[in-house]
């Protein structure tokens, strides 16, 4: 019996090569192969078309081989559309790298992930559907830990992979103050009803209402 809800949770503390790895996530996660990248694209600069004209090096400065950074330096050298997305829509890339690497604060990174038939059963088959759910959960996903709605930053990719449709989130605030990573129990459980309470949202009106059907059928 599969799992209905998948969700993992790691962290990031502020040092120099988490920033790094926290800027190739995004990238990663925005151009892998089956990121679904929506029909939006980004705009995108002379050099941005041309992919000899930029590498990860001159957007992050030098690339360690030993980290993420080095694993996705030939995803940044390609043009085109990508799969990021945050609470306003499709996100500038090179923005939201440059963001991130050079936040002083913790960085959280969710999985979240549905069973293939339980995706396709509750509409979560479009980058379209995750979206939607996401800007609704994500204030009381981190509300769970304490933090404001108001400062709050995340972005967010798609992939429809086979078996089990999931979204890489990455988030932070964007005024430091939470100086602790790790999630307790309660916090864990909390950020995953959070989830859960968007994404089943439709599936607990059809069962309330078979319910009520099925009582006042025993009533009359």
């Amino acid at each position: 019996m599969h799992s209905p809800f998948f969700f993992k949770q790691s962290f990031y503390l502020p040092t120099e090569t988490n920033a790094s790895k926290n800027a190739a996530n995004i990238q990663y996660i925005a151009t892998r192969p089956g990121a679904d990248r929506g029909d939006l694209e980004p705009e995108t600069s002379e050099a941005e078309r041309n992919p000899k004209e930029i590498s990860l090096e001159q957007e992050l400065g030098p690339v360690n081989p030993g980290t993420a950074a080095g694993h996705v330096k030939y995803m940044s050298e390609r043009p085109g559309s990508h799969g990021l997305f945050d609470a306003d829509g499709v996100v500038n890339l090179k923005a939201a790298m440059d963001e991130i690497k050079h936040h002083k604060g913790i960085v959280w990174r969710d999985v979240v992930s549905l069973h293939e038939d339980d995706a396709s059963r509750l509409g979560y088959t479009t980058r379209e559907a995750w979206e939607n759910a996401l800007r609704r959960s994500m204030p009381d996903v981190v509300r769970a830990m304490g933090i404001s709605e108001t400062n709050l930053r995340w972005v967010a990719a798609f992939q429809q992979k086979a078996g089990h449709p999931h979204c890489y989130i990455s988030f932070w605030e964007q005024n430091p103050e939470r100086d602790r990573g790790v999630v307790s129990q309660g916090e864990r459980r909390d950020m995953r009803k959070s989830y859960m309470n968007v994404i089943y949202e439709n599936e607990r009106a059809r069962l309330y209402l078979e319910k009520n059907t099925i009582r006042d059928l025993i009533r009359d």
